[in-house]
This record gives structure tokens, C-alpha cells and sequence, in this order.
């Protein structure tokens, strides 16, 4: 009954139905007026609101409860938007000024006691990043690691479907560290799988899956991601 009632509204089937789409349109197109000095003006005093909130929160919340799940922390640490998620008994050493997403994900396989998860100076961890460890995974200095990026250096479940079916842990032989070397940029929603070395200085492109080692100073692309240049 309701629907049909907004169904012909929407055909303004006749003078009345039309007058009523006509009030609708006008209640959804209604704007008050904005003065520039006044809302202006409240325009920065919501800013300050809102890095003030932040700063608090950041300062004696967020990074407290980070930075006691790490074993190192430099100095400089920049955390925006909360506190990253951290799985298992990760080792987590973060160089100086580091700055990651409250919107991470760190967690550790349970083959290895402590799993290591290594990142250098100067390092931009983007939005949405993902990390399995199951042995080690480095990342250097310089590096930048666009959003939604996944790192792994183990399958994240067995290839064996009974295995799976009795929810077994990856065999310790199919663990491969993975290294990023220094300065690389590592383009959005890319996939970096087990045993990859990413020499210093590469460019990985955008979605792509990198399934091999990347030499130093080149771009890499597509999936499986292919040294396309040298620079």
C-alpha cells in the first residue's frame, strides 16, 4: 500500500500526486542561507574541534596501546585514525618516523613463536594494509606502501584440503621471508607473496601481484607483475 502511494507520486499520476512531488523535490532541494563571515568562521572551529578530539585521542590512547605491542619504536611515530590491528605474538621493530593508518592489519601465523615484522625509517605504511607473517617480513627505509597493499610470506592456509578441513597451520616449508628493500614505492591494492626480494628503489604498479624477486631500479607491473622499465 505504502509503495504504491510513493509509486504515484513518482508518476505524478495526477494534480494532487504532482503537487506532492513538487513539496518533496522542494523540502529535498531546501538550503538556508550561509553567510561567509559566520560559517566561515564555524567552518575552522569545527577543524579545531576535530584535530583537537584527534590529538587527545592519539596522544593518550592510540599510541600508548601501539607502541606496547612493539618491541622497538623510533622516534616520530605518526599514527592516523586509531590504533592497526595486530594478531598473535608478532615481534614488531618500527625504525624512526613511521607513519601507518589506524586501518591495518599485522597478525602473525601460528608456526613460529614470535614471527617478525621489520619496518625502517622514514617509512609510509598506507590505508588498509595488510601484513601475514609467519617467519619475517622487512620493509626498509624510504619506502611507500599505498592503501589496501597485502603482504605475505607464507600461503595463509595448507594446500592440502584435508588439511584445511582439520584447520592445520602452513607447513614451516612453505615459509619464504619476504625483504623490501630501501626507497620503494609500492602502488595501491598490489599483492607481494612469499620469497619476494623487491629490490631498492623499484616502482610496483597498481594491482599488481608480485610472485618473484623485482631487480634494483626498475617498475614492475601486472599479475604476475613483469619488469616493464629500468630507471
Amino acid at each position: 500500500m505504502i509503495q504504491a502511494f510513493f509509486l504515484k507520486i513518482r508518476r505524478r499520476e495526477n494534480r494532487f500526486y504532482a503537487l506532492l512531488y513538487r513539496t518533496a523535490r522542494a523540502v529535498q532541494t531546501f538550503r538556508l542561507p550561509a553567510p561567509r563571515p559566520m560559517f566561515g568562521a564555524l567552518y575552522y572551529l569545527r577543524e579545531l574541534i576535530l584535530v583537537s578530539v584527534s590529538t587527545v585521542y592519539r596522544v593518550f590512547w592510540a599510541d600508548p596501546l601501539f607502541r606496547s605491542r612493539c618491541a622497538t619504536v623510533g622516534r616520530g611515530l605518526s599514527l592516523i585514525g586509531g590504533v592497526p590491528y595486530i594478531s598473535g605474538r608478532l615481534v614488531n621493530h618500527l625504525g624512526e618516523n613511521v607513519t601507518l593508518y589506524g586501518k591495518s592489519s599485522f597478525e602473525a601465523n601460528r608456526v613460529h613463536d614470535a614471527p617478525v615484522l621489520n619496518i625502517g625509517d622514514n617509512t609510509y605504511l598506507g590505508y588498509e594494509l595488510m601484513i601475514s607473517v609467519g617467519q619475517e617480513v622487512t620493509i626498509g627505509r624510504n619506502c611507500y606502501i599505498a592503501a589496501q597493499v597485502f603482504i605475505a610470506d607464507q600461503d595463509g592456509h595448507p594446500l592440502d584440503a584435508d588439511a584445511r578441513r582439520r584447520r592445520e597451520p602452513v607447513m614451516p616449508d612453505r615459509i619464504r621471508p619476504v625483504v623490501i628493500e630501501d626507497d620503494v614505492w609500492i602502488g595501491s591494492r598490489s599483492i607481494i607473496l612469499k620469497g619476494v626480494r623487491i629490490g631498492r628503489g623499484v616502482v610496483i604498479g597498481a594491482g599488481s601481484v608480485v610472485t618473484s624477486d623485482v631487480p634494483p631500479g626498475s617498475v614492475a607491473c601486472g599479475n604476475p607483475a613483469r619488469v616493464v622499465k629500468r630507471l
